[in-house]
């Protein structure tokens, strides 16, 4: 019906080209930008041996302090995957004593009446923000 051509943003045909190689080449908005190099293969976490502590009811009770430490014992595994850029086994599965030690952290911040559902809820949060990265660094699932 119209034949006429479109507006002309004034954009030669070599910024065009630049425009398009730029948007081809960088990352989509929300992703991390400095995303380390994963030293090994990718395994996912469910094959992995647990440590003891992640196999009992205690840790899968529907209490307040079982959610918390759930989500601090995340939290700790997905920072380990970072720190070390470990992505088998051996860098997946945490240390047990690091939610001791967040625990202790927090109690001698706010004492021992810290809320547990709001504190757990933050780390998990902040967790699944580290997730992310370490997913893309690792190149799949955690």
């Amino acid at each position: 019906m119209f034949n006429e051509p479109g507006p002309d943003p004034g954009m030669m045909e070599e910024d065009v080209q630049a425009e398009d190689d730029y948007l081809r080449i960088s990352p989509p908005a929300g992703e991390a930008d400095d995303v380390p190099e994963a030293l090994t293969e990718n395994v996912p976490y469910e094959t992995c041996e647990k440590v003891p502590e992640a196999k009992t009811q205690e840790f899968f009770r529907g209490t307040p302090d079982a959610y918390a430490n759930r989500m601090f014992y995340d939290f700790a595994r997905y920072e380990r995957v970072l720190t070390t850029k470990d992505c088998t086994c051996a860098g997946k599965v945490a240390p047990f004593d690091t939610v001791q030690e967040i625990r202790d952290q927090i109690t001698a911040e706010q004492g021992e009446d810290w809320n547990r559902l709001i504190i757990g809820g933050d780390y998990e949060t902040a967790g699944n923000k580290l997730r992310d990265q370490v997913e893309a660094m690792c190149g799949g699932r955690f």
